[in-house]
């Protein structure tokens, strides 16, 4: 009977950590990402950032981008203001 009691409660627990995560790569998003490419993500003076465009490159290349940035453009590494938790959990959001 105890089990049966413990799951909801870990299930809970789960999902409360990644809305808390969704929530803080948000915040990272708004605080880091919009001025470049837009509240909603349609691009201003960086691009779009839309899931059709996303889709083509590799997780592991989007978190490279955000952390190191991408030469020859304006985009910036943020390493020195992210961690790497906050970098993988932008990159999901993305």
């Amino acid at each position: 009977m105890k089990r049966v009691m413990l799951v909801p409660l870990l299930w809970v627990a789960a999902h409360a950590g990644a809305a808390t995560s969704l929530e803080e790569a948000a915040n990272n998003y708004r605080q880091h990402c919009q001025s470049c490419h837009g509240a909603n993500r349609f691009g201003a003076s960086g691009p779009a950032l839309l899931p059709e465009s996303l889709s083509r490159i590799k997780p592991d290349e989007i978190r490279n981008v955000i952390r190191d940035g991408r030469p020859a453009s304006q985009m910036a590494g943020f390493a020195t203001l992210l961690s790497p938790a906050q970098i993988d959990g932008l990159a999901d959001y993305l």
